[in-house]
């Protein structure tokens, strides 16, 4: 903890520093956050204010002892994206056609309520028997799965296609380098900002050449489309506040669907609560390792951090449709810049909440073009994975053959994408490799018993 710029309570002594440590946790945050709804359909704006005041609930909830940032998961953008697809549409006012917007609410709501049966539990029985179920050599391979997953959306968005590929290459080239110098040479002053300086130097870089790009009429140097801020009516309200909430659109079209409707909603989402709750735990685990004291033992204990996680995830999925999830990238940010403070993070839920609720920033924001985060996200979608190797890199658990058989099957499982999908009914149902690869790693787990085998790991 000596090693800490900010320890937990610590808040920032200038508003200045203040300002830029919590929007580097935004910006960090952001292009996960809003990549949900964007792949999904959902509204942005929603995804971003159950962001930000999940995790200011999340902090009440944890009494400012846990400087974690919550987020929408990629774990669920599969079965939001099939949720959408169920019951029929009859009418829709606001023109949103062939979506059933209360699947997603319905999925995610239940999530937070099991979350919310979980903690409570946890909170009276401790968290011994949840670190038996999912220990080390589970969750460790598990959030690698989580890290490498998100890794092709990070070069798919520095590596794309068309007239601008290879500007855009530069730009996340750029936004790369510019975070790792920041994070390596920065001094005491710099040091604390690398995400938001590597942010800063693809972004300018893609003004620069944007303004060359439209002058010149170049098309392989436009990459800031300027269109939202073009289309936008800036003459009405909406133009300013944004009123396109997911739950507005579920107000505002008339579905049919069955009850079997709502249990196949269920089984899409209930089984990725135990993804999300494996990612919960590499995050704790992360974040006390990093500023020394163990989240799940001792303050604010393991219960209370579910019980937080279940109110978020019950407030994003009634408003949103997305749930709000821990974020390893924002441990990450912790990690980087040594800057623990629950204020500052508090800080950031009040600017991400702000920007979903107003129209210009979140135009701003979605003509930052996605090779700008995509560069920095190298970085921090390889920091979540590096924490999983981290949990894992151990001799002593690795000179167990049941432990390097837990690792092997769960990493297989979910790099080799075995997803199993059934029929009920006429119903699809689809279970990921990542839940397949948790659900064999904890049987394993559950039926073996541990015998310690030397020198077992040279032996493969």
């Amino acid at each position: 903890m000596s090693d800490l710029v900010l320890g937990v309570n610590e808040r920032p002594k200038k508003v200045s520093e203040w300002l830029l440590l919590s929007f580097q946790h935004v910006a960090a945050a952001m292009c996960a956050t809003i990549l949900v709804p964007i792949l999904t359909g959902l509204s942005i704006g929603s995804a971003l204010i159950s962001a930000g005041f999940g995790t200011l609930m999340f902090l009440f909830v944890t009494r400012k002892k846990a400087p974690i940032f919550l987020g929408s998961s990629f774990a669920y953008i599969g079965p939001i994206i099939t949720a959408l697809s169920i019951g029929t549409i009859t009418k829709s006012a606001e023109g949103f056609l062939n979506q059933n917007f209360w699947a997603p609410i319905i999925g995610v709501t239940a999530v937070g309520l099991l979350y919310l049966v979980l903690g409570i539990i946890i909170l009276f029985t401790g968290s011994s028997w949840v670190k038996k179920l999912l220990p080390k050599q589970i969750i460790g391979p598990v959030i690698m799965l989580i890290g490498l997953g998100l890794s092709g959306s990070a070069v798919n968005n520095v590596v794309t296609t068309g007239d601008t590929m290879l500007a855009n290459l530069l730009i996340g080239v750029v936004s790369l380098v510019a975070t790792t110098l920041v994070m390596h040479y920065g001094n005491k002053k710099l040091s604390p900002y690398p995400i938001l300086m590597g942010l800063g130097a693809g972004f300018i870089l893609a003004i620069i050449l944007s303004i060359f790009g439209y002058s010149f009429n170049i098309e392989g140097l436009k990459v800031i489309d300027y269109s939202p801020f073009t289309n936008n009516n800036w003459a009405s309200f909406k133009g300013w506040i944004n009123t396109d909430l997911t739950i507005v659109r579920a107000l505002n079209t008339e579905v049919s669907f069955s009850l079997s409707n709502i249990l196949q909603i269920l089984l899409l989402f209930l089984p990725i609560a135990l993804v999300t709750l494996c990612e919960g735990i590499g995050d704790y685990i992360v974040v006390g390792e990093i500023i020394g004291s163990d989240l799940m033992d001792n303050e604010p204990g393991y219960g209370r951090m579910v019980i937080g996680d279940a109110v978020a995830t019950i407030f994003g999925g009634l408003t949103a449709g997305c749930d709000t999830t821990s974020y390893g990238e924002n441990a990450a940010v912790v990690g980087i810049s040594k800057v623990a403070s629950v204020w500052v993070i508090g800080l950031a839920a009040i600017e991400m909440t702000f920007i979903g609720f107003f129209n210009p920033l979140i135009l701003v924001i979605q003509i930052i073009p996605a090779s700008v985060l995509g560069g920095i996200c190298f970085i921090l979608y390889g920091f979540i994975a590096m924490s999983g190797i981290k949990m894992i890199a151990n001799k002593e658990l690795l000179d167990i053959n049941k432990n390097v058989a837990i690792i092997s099957t769960v990493l297989v499982a979910g790099l080799g994408g075995m997803m199993v999908s059934f029929t009920i009914n006429g119903n699809i149902f689809s279970i990921s490799s990542t839940v397949m690869g948790l659900i064999l790693g904890i049987l394993l787990n559950v039926i073996t018993r541990e015998k310690k085998i030397k020198n077992s790991i040279q032996n493969i």
